[in-house]
């Protein structure tokens, strides 16, 4: 069976001119593409043959003709405030559930044939495309590592965003598609949701956390994208994280101030602990890998995200082990059982794994110790009880019969394999 990425392309390829959306969604090669990928990424818990039968049936079909002939049937979106990962710090998002998430689904999918009218430095939600393509271009170029380098963050992107602005750049986009600009002004401008069960009138932003959001995010910074990728040498962008080298101080400062202007035209506000300006040869973090003159490590913070995630393990194994739920050695096949689907998933073929997606990255091996490091740290303390140099009485091939793997020594078979496959 092809990709979906191969079959999208097939079905972009039929015609010159994009056709009108809502047709394009009942079109079975789309609906044929749309669900192998949905299938693909549907998050835990979903019915993918309920989806499928759906997408399949009549109803959905119906569906697109009352949404065509501008009978927008949607319920109110559904608000709720969950915390960020690692911070103290809350975050917004709207919610649709049902056959009209799935909608939505089925329409951020159809979206991709704007995917053009972005510049390559686009590299959030375009299809077949990602950032391991700008890490690939960083690693061993050392070319980079002489340019300055701007990096900049949007506070808050996803939820700061503008409405007013955001419908006039649509209206510019899909003039060709009046049926699909009207449905999505309308939803934009609906600023109704429901709150801890009440009926609530209110600024929605962008609806962060619906599955188009992701379009209207690309598309809220392109005439900024525009400017900047002509300024600079290397220009990423993913959402509200960006990375530009420039080849001198006033290149970097020229292309610093373009991006205080339009984000504040924009109306929206940079994160100045994460803004400035790095000298030539700096150590740049990004996107949670490190670059330093054509070196590609894991950076500080995806250490640091790691080991927190295995020491909240840690000590929820160890209180079990000490309430007498679980025996130590079971509780350290636990521990490397979990920490072991984190690094390389459940085994899936076509599961992209936190070790599947960065390995091709990597061309040192500093975080990957680290992370060894700690992980055997915590196993020997599920063993022992003990923090200390006592822990150490559990040696490496005991770590290794309760399923502990090596990320230094996985990483090495995972090159090998690769310089195989090559020969």
């Amino acid at each position: 069976m092809l990709s979906s990425l191969l079959l999208f392309v097939d079905m972009k390829e039929s015609g010159m001119k994009r056709k009108k959306l809502f047709d394009r969604m009942k079109e079975s090669d789309f609906i044929e593409a749309f669900l192998y990928h949905h299938s693909d990424h549907a998050s835990p818990g979903t019915d993918i043959d309920i989806d499928e039968a759906y997408v399949r049936s009549r109803d959905y079909s119906a569906d697109i003709d009352r949404l065509d002939a501008g009978d927008y049937f949607f319920d109110v979106p559904v608000k709720k405030v969950i915390p960020k990962s690692l911070s103290d710090k809350m975050r917004t998002v709207y919610c649709f559930g049902g056959r009209q998430k799935l909608l939505l689904q089925a329409m951020s999918y159809a979206l991709h044939d704007y995917d053009d009218i972005f510049p390559d430095c686009v590299y959030s939600s375009i299809l077949g495309k990602n950032f391991k393509e700008y890490a690939l271009r960083l690693r061993g170029n050392k070319q980079y590592g002489d340019m300055y380098a701007v990096k900049a963050d949007i506070s808050g992107y996803g939820g700061s965003i503008d409405t007013d602005i955001l419908v006039d750049k649509l209206r510019d986009t899909l003039a060709e598609d009046p049926e699909l600009l009207k449905f999505l002004i309308w939803l934009l401008e609906r600023r109704e949701f429901r709150f801890e069960g009440r009926l609530m009138r209110g600024g929605t932003s962008a609806l962060q956390g619906i599955p188009i959001h992701n379009f209207f995010t690309n598309l809220y910074l392109l005439d900024m994208d525009e400017k900047i990728r002509i300024m600079g040498k290397e220009y990423c962008r993913y959402s509200d994280d960006i990375l530009v080298f420039a080849e001198d101080r006033d290149a970097a400062e020229a292309i610093m101030a373009v991006i205080r202007e339009d984000t504040a035209d924009a109306k929206l506000s940079l994160n100045m602990k994460k803004t400035f300006i790095y000298e030539p040869h700096s150590r740049i973090e990004h996107m949670g890998i490190c670059y330093e003159d054509g070196i590609v490590d894991l950076s500080d913070y995806s250490l640091y995200k790691l080991k927190r995630k295995m020491r909240i393990r840690t000590k929820r194994i160890r209180r079990r082990i000490e309430d007498g739920d679980v025996s130590p050695a079971d509780g350290a096949a636990l521990l490397t059982k979990l920490n072991n689907q984190t690094f390389f998933g459940r085994g899936d073929r076509r599961e992209l794994s936190w070790s599947r997606w960065l390995f091709p990255i990597l061309n040192d091996c500093t975080g990957l110790h680290k992370i060894d490091l700690y992980h055997q740290y915590c196993l020997r303390y599920i063993l022992t009880g003990n923090k200390g140099d006592s822990s150490y009485r559990v040696r490496y091939d005991e770590l290794k019969e309760h399923g502990y793997l090596s990320l230094v020594l996985e990483y090495y078979r995972w090159v090998n394999k690769v310089k195989y496959i090559q020969l």
